[in-house]
């Protein structure tokens, strides 16, 4: 091979060629392949447009009165999807007539500023304080807040907790300003009456 390869540089010439245009081809082809990934490994995932610390979110209804609050100790807001991730978020909405307010904490939350839709995750507990007797307590692990239609609402496996017991479900509608709750399935309950406890 090599005495031919002396014979014929021009054979000689164009291997070269050949083997260099077979590299430059795989090397283009690797940065092809791993380009895309190696910039958004050093960019990392799309970060803030800012940072709020302490961020408060108020709602107010037609005559004026505030309808809810929401609080985090910090939350990073993206400025064109308009959305905000928190951290331990706490809700407070307030029932139309009562003024009572649903107390609603998390360790996570993703707010939509336009829909005014909040995205609850982690150890999600909504409290009603009832005037005379034991506050109203919903325990979760999702939980979404509809700010507009003042609805809270879940797929997730539910525990509620008020002074006539236990109740237990999977998946759960709540009317914030009618006071109504609906579960959705696998309903079980344990309450109180008369010292006696019924399970059902």
């Amino acid at each position: 091979m090599l005495s031919i390869l002396r014979r014929r540089p021009a054979l000689t010439y164009a291997l070269i060629g050949l083997l260099g245009a077979i590299f430059l081809l795989m090397v283009w082809q690797d940065e092809e392949s791993s380009g895309a990934g190696s910039t958004a490994d050093l960019r990392g995932p799309r970060e803030p447009d800012g940072f709020i610390v302490n961020a408060v979110y108020r709602a107010y209804d037609q005559t004026g009165q505030l309808s809810s609050r929401i609080e985090s100790a910090r939350a990073e807001q993206f400025e064109d999807e308009q959305y905000a991730l928190m951290e331990e978020p706490e809700s407070a909405v307030f029932e139309k007539e009562t003024r009572i307010p649903w107390n609603i904490t998390a360790e996570a939350g993703r707010y939509d500023l336009n829909t005014e839709l909040l995205l609850l995750s982690g150890d999600v507990r909504v409290v009603r304080s009832n005037p005379g007797m034991a506050p109203t307590q919903l325990l979760s692990e999702r939980l979404t807040l509809d700010n507009l239609d003042r609805i809270v609402h879940t797929e997730a496996p539910v525990t509620l907790l008020d002074y006539r017991g236990t109740t237990d479900a999977v998946g759960m509608r709540a009317w914030i300003d009618d006071r109504i709750i609906e579960f959705q399935s696998e309903v079980e309950g344990e309450y109180v009456t008369d010292n006696i406890k019924n399970r059902r």
